[in-house]
């Protein structure tokens, strides 16, 4: 599916401000289009929420593949991918600084140190 392609749907996404929102209007801004250039049908809290309203017919939807796992697995969803836009999230590593983090989490830790992801 293109952009263009994907412009002819609804378009069911998350609220403004979510973290896969921003990623993919940053993804199409990368691509040179624009979140106005599409159908926007819905937005919604929760990914859950999209789900339902897909699966009822709604429209079509951008979700992270994690969150659709189930779904796919059971083929009540299926996912295209969107061949004009790539879309990346970053990502954190978040700990409680008063405990001691255990070995494989300090090794795992280490590792993402000296081995830096940068954006293409």
């Amino acid at each position: 599916m293109t952009v263009d392609q994907l412009a002819t749907h609804s378009l069911i996404l998350r609220e403004a401000g979510s973290g896969l929102r921003h990623g993919f209007e940053k993804s199409l801004e990368r691509a040179g289009r624009s979140l106005s250039e599409l159908r926007i049908a819905l937005e919604l809290g929760s990914n859950e929420a999209i789900k339902e309203a897909v699966q009822r017919g709604v429209g079509v939807a951008v979700l992270s593949v994690l969150a659709i796992q189930k779904e796919l697995k059971a083929g009540s969803l299926h996912a295209l991918e969107v061949k004009d836009i790539h879309c990346n999230r970053d990502m954190f590593v978040v700990q409680d600084r008063r405990r001691v983090a255990p070995l494989p989490a300090r090794l795992f830790l280490a590792f993402l140190d000296s081995n830096p992801v940068t954006a293409s």
